[in-house]
């Protein structure tokens, strides 16, 4: 990631709509602005995935812009095609599977709890209710993870750098750092993550959710 090889990562926002469009009709000269709202929506004004697809779109002319968009909300992330940032098209699938084996190979941590965080609902990831477990209920690697705020805050920040995932913040409880309040999790990539889990991942995954 930019981030491992020493450069400055800024995390970047979900975007107001109307950046959105805006962006999109650029990326995409051939949509118009009702399109670009569509697609917009649907992948939550997240500037990655914005990126992704418009670009894809760009490359692929023939590609029906509301089945696209249905695909992303329904369909299955390993038949759906995207292009990352001055890369060349390809399955959401090749590009995801690429980014999970880097995370694994670079921060190996912060790629066992984007297993566990995908082990619950998108809209519903309880990063409060884990922040504030007992070690005893963590597996050690997590444990060690959560008990200091700021090695909690950087992972889950490297996870909105490179992944379909956004953060809001909030004060901590004695005021004196920001700490991620709620995180939210894009449903196609939440989809995808949870397709990669192991039978093993599943089991742990399950049995620290119900601790």
């Amino acid at each position: 990631s930019w981030s491992a090889d020493g450069a400055d990562v800024v995390e970047l926002p979900r975007f107001e709509r109307a950046e959105s469009v805006d962006f999109v009709c650029r990326r995409a000269t051939r949509l118009t602005e009702e399109d670009a709202d569509q697609l917009a929506d649907v992948v939550e004004d997240l500037p990655l995935l914005l990126d992704q697809t418009a670009a894809w779109l760009d490359a692929n002319p023939l590609t029906d812009i509301g089945r696209y968009v249905a695909d992303i909300r329904d369909g299955d992330p390993h038949t759906l095609g995207v292009a990352p940032s001055g890369g060349d098209p390809q399955r959401f699938q090749v590009v995801w599977s690429t980014t999970l084996n880097a995370l694994d190979e670079s921060a190996p941590h912060v790629h066992e709890l984007l297993k566990l965080l995908a082990y619950f609902s998108a809209d519903m990831v309880p990063v409060g209710l884990l922040r504030s477990a007992r070690a005893s209920d963590l597996p050690d690697h997590l444990a060690r993870l959560v008990a200091e705020p700021s090695d909690w805050n950087s992972a889950l920040r490297r996870l909105s750098e490179t992944t379909a995932m956004s953060l809001e913040y909030e004060t901590g409880p004695q005021n004196d750092i920001l700490t991620v309040g709620s995180l939210r999790i894009h449903g196609l990539f939440h989809r995808f993550v949870r397709s990669t889990l192991s039978p093993r991942d599943r089991e742990r995954a399950s049995e620290t959710a119900c601790r």
